[in-house]
């Protein structure tokens, strides 16, 4: 197993596969906020660091964004299983910092081994591209592929840590992309770990820079990296302060980004639940990792014909008093004032027991608790606590407008700023789904509590939660750009014209520039066929040569060309005449910038010979244009013009177009 090649005691910065001495930069330590120990101090990132960070990012951006499907699906295949060997080291790194259960981070270093091997798997539907259909599907091919964009910075926060950094890493790099991870002040080693994983990997240097910052430099760090053009894509999970001021900077540098921020996720209960399995499943949701995850239960509501048995069976199956670590003293200190504002203006602790106790205070541990009678006056209302805290929440339907007590407890579930998970319980199907429907957040749960994603779904919220999507197949798409090629068909349809006109003449296919030049160096010059065409009985016949269609158009000559530049033999006559047919008979006016005569040295003329009179091909080119494109006359009108132009008589039928367009 390889092991980081830097001291114990101190994190460094990560660029090009390898931790980087800085110059000029600052320590800061890391304090465990149980222990109040000091398990390492780390290096935050200076303006060097920075910039060799996003030099090193934009040089591997150029051949990364080059490697096929299975190049990046093989990296992040390896990756998931050196991450499973070395789960331990992971597990060590992460509890030196936060007071994790080893059975906690078991499941979650579980899950983002499953994230990464499904990433891999997705990679190919994530970026197949398409053909759409378009009107003008006779004269042009189009199609579309997704590409990536750039360096992505990922900002990622400390809580799950294994899994919600992996997700910012691991979507850009099956993209194409490379990245820029800055990494949590709070969790920095276990962070760190990513770039010595990949580089065992075989992830080439520069794909995946790791930069820290303490909490003070953090917001200058992260302004520097978004302001900074070789950055091209933000993804930032955390709360909603911070995400919507990294959001208005990325808006004011055009940077697109992924937000996924707080939450105060639902569990709605219906009239026929099974309410022993909603009481011992929210105690789990509620109050799981101290309730420090984004999708944790916050908000459990019932109907009135069933919040009182609610209520009671909540008192019967009451576990415990029990406490858990939060992460920081300043989250211990904000929890607390929620909790305190809410029974100072008249919430009751239905579950657990309020305040701390003494102990509780020196080891940063809020008590699990669950409160009734809550009111909007209260912070704690529709403020994330992002601790384990739940409300327990009467929805009272309105009788007098005939809404139904499902009616106001969809209401009640959406009277929230936020929009990320839901739970819906019921024995009914077609109902909850029904019920589904109408939340305004990014998951529903049914039957099952509020925590829990899969790697293969899309995951994200709405309003105050942000936007953008991680995991599935849109994760991946959401670091790359739509780019939209179409492909002119005229000139290849003309090509096949041509060819049909010489089989039916029977002349040689040979149309190509080297079949040509073959074709003149063994045979001996052949008398100009008759073009099949029926032309007025007074118009001479003059072969004209492919000379025609280059950039000079010389009187029409007899003699083969030695070099021609155009890979196929046809007259301007015929190639109007083509041209014409197209747009009348398609109905599909071709502008002038798609198909441009190419331009006259000698004044923009291009002046030929036709049925014994001089004829301005540009001047005809014009005419059919403006034909096509007017709508003014009857289709039989404007091929009449253009035959009358093109000196051919009026009884032409035109040209027989099916099987070629």
């Amino acid at each position: 197993m390889t092991q980081i090649t830097q001291s114990a005691n101190l994190i460094e910065n990560w660029i090009d596969n390898a931790a980087v001495k800085s110059i000029g930069s600052g320590v800061f330590p890391v304090v465990h906020p149980n222990t109040h120990a000091i398990p390492h101090s780390v290096v935050s990132a200076s303006d060097s660091d920075i910039d060799n960070a996003l030099h090193s990012s934009l040089t591997a951006f150029k051949s990364w964004k080059n490697t096929t499907h299975d190049e990046r699906r093989d990296v992040l295949l390896r990756a998931a299983a050196i991450l499973k060997s070395r789960s331990g080291e992971m597990y060590e790194a992460y509890a030196s910092e936060l007071d994790v259960d080893h059975h906690f981070v078991e499941f979650l270093v579980s899950i983002t081994s499953s994230m990464m091997e499904t990433a891999a798997s997705l990679i190919i539907p994530a970026l197949t591209g398409e053909c759409p259909p378009t009107k003008r599907a006779n004269v042009a091919l189009y199609f579309c592929e997704r590409e990536p964009l750039g360096v992505c910075l990922a900002l990622a926060p400390w809580n799950a840590a294994p899994n919600l950094s992996i997700r910012a890493i691991i979507n850009p790099l099956a993209a194409g992309n490379t990245v820029i991870f800055k990494t949590s002040d709070i969790t920095p080693k276990t962070h760190f770990l990513w770039g010595d994983i990949f580089r065992e990997a075989g992830l080439p240097d520069g794909c995946l820079n790791i930069l820290h910052s303490s909490r003070e430099n953090a917001p200058s760090v992260t302004q520097k990296l978004i302001a900074d053009d070789r950055v091209r894509h933000v993804s930032f999970t955390g709360s909603t302060s911070v995400g919507k001021e990294i959001g208005k900077f990325a808006g004011h540098h055009l940077k697109p980004c992924l937000l996924e921020l707080g939450g105060k996720c639902p569990v709605l209960v219906l009239d026929d639940a099974d309410l022993d399995k909603v009481v011992q499943q929210s105690f789990f949701h509620a109050w799981v990792n101290a309730g420090q995850i984004c999708m944790a239960t916050e908000r459990v509501i019932a109907g009135t014909s069933t919040y009182d048995k609610l209520i009671q069976t909540y008192k019967a199956n009451a576990p415990p008093n029990t406490s858990s670590s939060v992460a920081m003293a300043g989250s211990f200190t904000r929890i607390v004032g929620m909790v305190d504002d809410a029974l100072v203006k008249g919430a009751k602790v239905l579950v657990g027991s309020w305040p701390p106790s003494p102990e509780d205070v020196e080891r940063c541990k809020i008590p699990n608790i669950l409160l009734t009678d809550a009111t909007p006056e209260m912070s704690i209302w529709d403020q994330e606590t992002f601790g384990p805290i739940a409300l327990i929440l009467k929805a009272c339907e309105n009788e007098e407008n005939g809404k139904s007590e499902d009616d106001a407890i969809v209401r009640a579930a959406n009277a929230s700023r936020y929009g990320l998970a839901a739970s819906i319980y019921s024995t009914n199907i077609t109902r909850m789904l029904k019920l589904a429907k109408e939340l305004q957040v990014g998951l529903v749960r049914i039957n099952e509590g509020t925590i829990g994603d899969e790697a293969v779904c899309p995951f994200g919220g709405c309003k105050d939660t942000g936007f953008g999507r991680f995991n599935g197949v849109e994760g991946i798409r959401e670091f790359t750009q739509i780019k939209t090629y179409s492909i002119a068909l005229l000139m290849f349809i003309m090509q096949q014209r041509q060819l049909q006109m010489q089989q039916a003449a029977g002349v040689g296919v040979g149309v190509g520039v080297g079949s040509q030049q073959q074709q003149q160096s063994q045979q001996p010059p052949q008398p100009p066929q008759q073009a099949h065409t029926p032309r007025t009985p007074h118009t001479p016949h003059t072969p004209h040569t492919p000379q025609q269609l280059n950039h000079q158009l010389p009187q029409p000559s007899t003699h083969t060309p030695t070099a021609p530049t155009i890979p196929f033999k046809i007259s301007p006559q015929e190639f109007y005449k083509t041209l014409a047919e197209l747009m009348i008979r398609r109905n599909t006016p071709i502008p002038p910038n798609i198909l441009t005569w190419p331009p006259h040295p000698n004044g923009g003329k291009g002046e030929v010979v036709l049925g014994g009179k001089t004829v301005d091909l540009y001047k005809i080119f014009g005419v059919v244009v403006q034909l096509g494109g007017s709508g003014k006359l009857q289709r039989e009108q404007q091929w009449d013009k253009v035959l009358q132009i093109l000196q051919v008589p009026a009884q032409f039928n035109g040209v027989n177009m099916n099987g070629v367009g």
